[in-house]
C-alpha cells in the first residue's frame, strides 16, 4: 500500500480539492472545511432533493447567488459521495468508498434521494455494509505475496472470509479467526495499569528531552523574525518620510521580506509543542491499557481509525505461523511497551539500576495519537 493510498484509507482526501472546500491546517494534518461556495453546493442538493427542481432551474438559482456552473459540472457534483462524508478515489478499488474525515455538506439520505438510490447504488454502499463485517479488509496484507486481502461473504452460511486475490496464492481465512488473532496482536502492545504512574513520568521526561532542541530553535527563529519585522517597519517609516530613496527601499525591503519568508518556512518545520503534554501522555497510556478490547467494541469506522493509528503501514498475515507481523508500529505505544518491559525487568532485578532509555531509541516514540 502506497503512502497516498494509506492516507485515503484513513479518510483523508488526496488530489484536487472538491468544489466547496478549503484546506485548513490542524496540528500536523491538513483537513478540508466547507467554504462559502460549499453553502451553495449544499443549496443545490437541497433544491434537487426537497423541491425536485430541474438542473436548469438549479443552475439559474446558483447563478443568482454568484455561482456559475454548467449542467455537466452540476451532475458530477450530485454524483460525488464526498459531499455526504464518503470518499471514492482512484487509489481505491472500483466501487469502494471509505469514511472521510472531512465535514459533510449533506446527509447520506439526501445524497441517495438526489441520485434515486435509496437501496443499492453504484457508489459502493453495499461495500460499506460489508466492511462492518470485514474491517481489516486491505489493512491486512498477504505475508507471501504482500498484496492487500479483500473479503467476501458465504451467503448460505452467512460467514465472512478474507482472501488474497493473487493467482495461485490461495490464502483464504475465516474473518472471525483473523479478528481474534488481531485482538491478540493488539494486546501485545497493551501495558499493565499498575505501571501507569511511572510510565507517565518517564514518557513526559522523554517528551521534553526530545523537543528541547526544537523549542530552542523555534525561540531563536521567533527572535530573528521579530527583529527583522522591526527593521522592516523602520525602513518603511523612513521611506514614508522621504529619508531614503525608492531604489534603496525596494532593495533592502525585498531582502528583509525574503529573510522573513525563509524564517517562517523554518518555523513551520519546528515540531508543534503540545499544549498539555502530561494530559496527552496520560490519555494515550490509558488507551494503551485496553487497546484490544477498545478495537472490538468500536464501530467499523472506529476500528479502521484505530488500525491506521496503531499500524500505519498495515499488517502482514503469515499463514505458517498463523499470526501477524508489521513493519511499523505507532511510536507512542511501541515506546510505552518498551518502557514497561524495562520497568518489569528492573522490578525483578534483571536490569541494571543505572539503565536508561537513549534518545535515538525514544526519538520515534512521541507521535500524534488519534482522538477518541
Amino acid at each position: 500500500m502506497t503512502g497516498l493510498e494509506a492516507r485515503v484509507r484513513r479518510g483523508l482526501w488526496v488530489g484536487k480539492i472538491p468544489m466547496g472546500y478549503d484546506k485548513v491546517i490542524v496540528g500536523k494534518e491538513v483537513i478540508l472545511k466547507p467554504n462559502k461556495t460549499g453553502k451553495l453546493v449544499r443549496l443545490a442538493f437541497q433544491l434537487k432533493a426537497e423541491q425536485g427542481l430541474s438542473n436548469t432551474d438549479i443552475l439559474k438559482r446558483l447563478k443568482a447567488q454568484g455561482l456559475i456552473l454548467y449542467n455537466q459540472t452540476l451532475t458530477k457534483l450530485f454524483r460525488n459521495p464526498f459531499y455526504c462524508g464518503l470518499i471514492s478515489h482512484g487509489l481505491l478499488e472500483d466501487g469502494e468508498v471509505v469514511e472521510g474525515q472531512h465535514e459533510p455538506l449533506i446527509t447520506r439520505q439526501m445524497f441517495l434521494k438526489v441520485n434515486g438510490l435509496q437501496a443499492q447504488n453504484a457508489h459502493g454502499y453495499t461495500q460499506i455494509k460489508e466492511d462492518e463485517e470485514l474491517p481489516l479488509r486491505h489493512h491486512i496484507k498477504c505475508g507471501s505475496c504482500r498484496k492487500p486481502l479483500t473479503g467476501y461473504e458465504m451467503k448460505k452460511k452467512q460467514i465472512h472470509y478474507y482472501k488474497c486475490n493473487t493467482i495461485g496464492c490461495k490464502l483464504n481465512r475465516n474473518a472471525s479467526k483473523l479478528h481474534n488473532l488481531y485482538e491478540g496482536f493488539l494486546a501485545e502492545l497493551e501495558v499493565d495499569a499498575t505501571y501507569l504512574p511511572k510510565l507517565s513520568e518517564i514518557m513526559e521526561e522523554t517528551y521534553y528531552k526530545l523537543t528541547e532542541e526544537s523549542r530552542i530553535e523555534e525561540k531563536r527563529l521567533q527572535t530573528q523574525h521579530t527583529e527583522l519585522k522591526k527593521k522592516l517597519d523602520t525602513l518603511e517609516r523612513r521611506y514614508a518620510f522621504g529619508e531614503i530613496e525608492k531604489e534603496l527601499f525596494v532593495k533592502f525591503s525585498s531582502e528583509i521580506k525574503a529573510e522573513l519568508v525563509e524564517i517562517e518556512r523554518n518555523l513551520e518545520k519546528c515540531a508543534p509543542a503540545l499544549s498539555n503534554p502530561k494530559s496527552f501522555i496520560e490519555n494515550g497510556l490509558n488507551t494503551a491499557v485496553t487497546i484490544s478490547s477498545s478495537w472490538s467494541k468500536k464501530n467499523v469506522q472506529g476500528r479502521k481509525q484505530l488500525q491506521a493509528m496503531m499500524f500505519p503501514d498495515g499488517v502482514y498475515y503469515d499463514r505458517e505461523m498463523e499470526g501477524y507481523r508489521t513493519t511499523r508500529v505507532n511510536g507512542f505505544y511501541a515506546l510505552s511497551k518498551e518502557i514497561e518491559r524495562f520497568l518489569e525487568a528492573k522490578e525483578k532485578g534483571k536490569s541494571d539500576q543505572n539503565d536508561h532509555f537513549s534518545l535515538p531509541v525514544a526519538r520515534r516514540g512521541i507521535e500524534p495519537l488519534l482522538p477518541e
